[in-house]
């Protein structure tokens, strides 16, 4: 093999070690497909810790807001996403702490039609 494979090689080898111990401690929870007219809570209100991630993918064009609450049931961030396709959250409100996860629909004349989401936490 030549020089430049094996050092090819050996850098990938790197760089997959790096990516694999550097999210080795997250998790993610698939939201599955639902619809809403008023809210729902995200794995039926299980708690998240220090979330990366959370994200919705909107089927319609709808406006919602991502609710954290913490440990205390104390209400602590709600980001506006509206439109619909995917987006995430872009604020770091549950980043740092025990959070369970709301969404709430902002326009009560129609529902929330989610294809799915993802909430990426620690273990």
């Amino acid at each position: 093999m030549k020089l430049s494979k094996k050092v090819g090689l050996i850098s990938l080898s790197l760089v997959l070690s790096f990516a694999t111990s550097a999210f080795a401690q997250h998790q993610q929870y698939i939201l599955p497909k639902s619809s809403f007219s008023n809210y729902i809570w995200v794995n039926g209100g299980k708690y998240f810790t220090n979330i990366s991630a959370a994200c919705v993918e909107v089927q319609n064009d709808a406006a919602l807001y991502i609710q954290y609450w913490d440990k205390n049931d104390n209400f602590v961030s709600s980001p506006l996403l509206t439109g619909s396709g995917w987006q995430c959250d872009p604020s770091d409100a549950g980043s740092s702490g025990t959070y369970k996860i709301r969404l709430v629909n902002a326009n009560r004349t129609s529902s929330v039609k989610l294809i799915g989401g993802e909430i990426i936490y620690e273990k």
